[in-house]
């Protein structure tokens, strides 16, 4: 493909090259949510209901947008000066980092958001009978956050290259490659992946049932993450329900059409939901290697998690606002969660705060910071609202060693640093 000349061609013309696709691109864009919420307002009997339910999933549905954006527009510029400067190694890093962060970021996202899904609905101001129509919405709609939020946030590298005819970022190629069909009522995903330079997603595979409500997603994540670490994580989720243990237990039963279960989900999930997540860390990134496994399960009134022993997270959230949860066992930071969660109000203690957090090193190693020691220990409080928290609390840092090796490549040491939040006011009393 032709590039475009920024450095002989007219700044109309070149202008004209680079924004025409992108315009094309949002035009596209905007005529799908035109449409599609067109088509939910033409539902009978239930339209204008449906249409203002698919309103309150919009400020999840912007979230995603903005994290894509926070990691892709933030990213892109760095990668132009690097790449202007003739440092492709650096550049390629710095989209490498930006695509580690997107897709890690999209599946902490879609696991708090499945979890959290009905109070954050009636947050932001959904009542019952809208629940009833928002909830399966967004439950599904949560289903494609990680490609969305790759396609969103690996844009602006595609357009930081200066070659928007072609999918490809400098001289790191973008591979794509997948095939969707949709057969009596159940979704399947097949023969995708994705490359991009050091960052592969190959083995992709899924499959999901709106008639029993389950279904499964396979996928291998492979990277090499600033030139010195590398990730291999084969990811397996399956999602169980209900509807799909009365398949099991009745093979030979009449089954319900596509449009049928899709509307029953308009009603409200299956009495019983359960997301199980595997994944196998392996690569140099992590101190250790080995197999995790978490789990949520959704019963009428609370949504429970567990995970196995490495792992240590288990705890609850309840139907009446009370959450329950410790971190334990060999995560890097372990922890009590209790309190409540109303509404919009919140009230939570987070107490036991154990770290040391020389075990994020690793994950700390970048240029830009690096931890080689120090304990924390100490409790906090989040209370307010959502949209103002207030935060108070007390947590001190033994013996802190902290390096920016491109900046400031001495060790920055101290005896106690103790740290006390008023109110959002965060004050830092050091002792060297």
């Amino acid at each position: 493909m032709k590039k475009i000349d920024f450095d002989n061609d007219s700044i109309k013309k070149n202008i004209l090259q680079a924004a025409l696709p992108m315009l094309a691109a949002q035009i596209l864009s905007l005529l799908y949510n035109i449409v599609d919420r067109i088509y939910i307002a033409r539902i009978p009997d239930m339209g204008t209901t449906a249409l203002g339910a698919v309103g309150l999933c919009f400020p999840i549905i912007m979230l995603t947008i903005a994290f894509s954006n926070l990691f892709g527009s933030g990213g892109a510029p760095l990668f132009s000066i690097k790449r202007g400067m003739s440092d492709d190694r650096a550049a390629n890093t710095i989209m490498n980092t930006s695509f580690t962060m997107v897709c890690t970021f999209a599946v902490a996202f879609t696991a708090l958001c499945m979890i959290f899904a009905k109070p954050l609905l009636i947050v932001f101001g959904a009542s019952e009978n809208a629940l009833k129509y928002a909830l399966p919405y967004l439950l599904i709609y949560l289903i494609g956050t990680l490609p969305s939020m790759i396609s969103t946030g690996m844009n602006p590298f595609i357009n930081a290259q200066i070659q928007p005819s072609s999918f490809s970022a400098g001289n790191v190629p973008v591979e794509f490659a997948s095939t969707l069909r949709l057969e009596d009522g159940v979704f399947y995903v097949d023969d995708t992946q994705l490359l991009m330079g050091a960052q592969k997603i190959t083995d992709i595979s899924a499959f999901f049932s709106i008639v029993d409500f389950a279904g499964q997603f396979h996928a291998r994540y492979n990277a090499d993450i600033s030139n010195a670490y590398k990730v291999d994580i084969p990811l397996t989720l399956t999602v169980e329900s209900s509807l799909s243990e009365l398949a099991k237990q009745n093979p030979h039963r009449e089954q319900p059409d596509f449009i049928e279960s899709l509307m029953t989900l308009t009603k409200g999930l299956p009495e019983y939901v359960s997301l199980n997540a595997k994944a196998s860390l392996k690569g140099n990134l992590f101190e250790e290697n080995g197999d995790i496994s978490i789990t949520f399960v959704r019963v009428p009134g609370v949504i429970m998690v567990t995970s196995d022993n490495d792992l240590g997270i288990s705890g609850a959230y309840y139907d009446s606002g009370i959450v329950d949860f410790t971190i334990t066992k060999k995560m890097p930071l372990h922890a009590s969660i209790n309190g409540t969660v109303i509404g919009n109000a919140m009230d939570i203690y987070i107490t036991n705060i154990q770290s040391d957090i020389s075990k994020f090193t690793k994950l700390l190693s970048y240029p830009y910071i690096k931890a080689h020691g120090g304990l924390v220990s100490g409790e906090l409080r989040i209370g307010g609202v959502f949209t103002d928290p207030e935060f108070n609390g007390d947590v001190v840092v033994q013996n802190p060693v902290i390096s920016c090796p491109d900046y400031v490549p001495d060790l920055m040491k101290s005896d106690v640093m103790d740290v006390v939040i008023r109110n959002n006011r965060l004050t830092v009393h050091d002792q060297v």
